[in-house]
């Protein structure tokens, strides 16, 4: 390789028992779908792939944004990445102090400036999410205060990514920091999602598999076989199986077949462990 790839590069390599007192030499590289932001060295008896999970993508994305009537940011989660959009101040003057018809004039003047916010700040989260509503999960709102219920009630956004919209959250920021703040306020929220995705995941191959359409793949040896010969969709491997998640990715990469990460802490994962070995797979057709 002469080059290193844009996103960076992943290198797992050692001396791997075969049998008995006898090792080889094993090495593989990983091309990552989104960028490595740090540099790691690690010596180990096994490979170690969580920070390589963290950096995987299978699709799936988030809508982030966080507001009150100061400013507001937004931007999209993928996997651990949070890719910040943009940012907006809101104009917003501070409540007028004083009684009287002045005072009444400059609430409507205001009124009319804190709509105008949540009308701006619509029209360009719509222009940063909807290229993606097909891949999009979910949109999650944070915010001090009534700002982000008032956003979300009075549906500001595309009616397809308010339909999206799965919760509001408090931060104390409204800024960059802000949408990590949001990730963490709704971790629960994100973690029964995930949990239902790879349910759905798993489901689909049991599917396939009962009504024997010839998609159900398991095996790990037959698996292997399909993948490098570009029959497989994805690869469905428990969170716990370091080795098969290895080796499948250098052949799932050059056939751009999906791997997905199945929690062996899970129902599905448990089944996906004791009945099938760890990994199994959907087949393209």
């Amino acid at each position: 390789m002469q080059l290193i790839p844009e996103n960076g590069l992943i290198i797992f390599c050692g001396e791997v028992i075969t049998r008995g007192d006898k090792t080889e030499f094993e090495y593989h590289t990983i091309n990552p779908p989104t960028p490595v932001k740090s540099f790691s060295y690690k010596c180990n008896s096994k490979f170690e792939i969580e920070n390589a999970e963290s950096l995987s993508t299978n699709g799936d994305l988030y809508g982030l944004i966080v507001l009150d009537l100061q400013e507001a940011c937004w931007g999209i989660l993928n996997g651990s990445n949070i890719h910040v959009s943009g940012s907006l101040d809101s104009l917003v003057a501070s409540k007028h102090s004083q009684g009287g018809q002045s005072a009444q004039r400059f609430e409507r003047l205001r009124d009319v400036t804190i709509n105008n916010f949540f009308v701006r700040l619509a029209e360009r989260v719509d222009v940063a999410l909807l290229p993606e509503l097909k891949n999009l999960k979910g949109i999650m709102i944070g915010g001090c205060g009534m700002t982000k219920d008032e956003f979300v009630k009075e549906k500001y956004m595309h009616h397809e990514l308010c339909k999206l919209v799965l919760g509001t959250f408090d931060t104390q920021y409204t800024n960059e920091y802000g949408l990590t703040e949001l990730v963490r306020a709704s971790k629960d929220k994100l973690s029964n999602n995930e949990m239902d995705r790879q349910k759905q995941l798993f489901d689909e191959f049991l599917i396939n598999l009962s009504k024997d359409t010839g998609r159900a793949i398991y095996g790990i040896e037959v698996i292997i076989e399909k993948l490098q010969n570009g029959q497989i969709k994805k690869v469905l491997i428990s969170s716990n199986r370091n080795d098969l998640y290895i080796i499948a990715s250098k052949y799932a990469e050059k056939t751009r077949s999906d791997i997905e990460i199945i929690s062996s802490g899970s129902d599905s994962g448990s089944m996906l462990d004791t009945g099938f070995g760890g990994m199994v797979a959907i087949s393209r057709y």
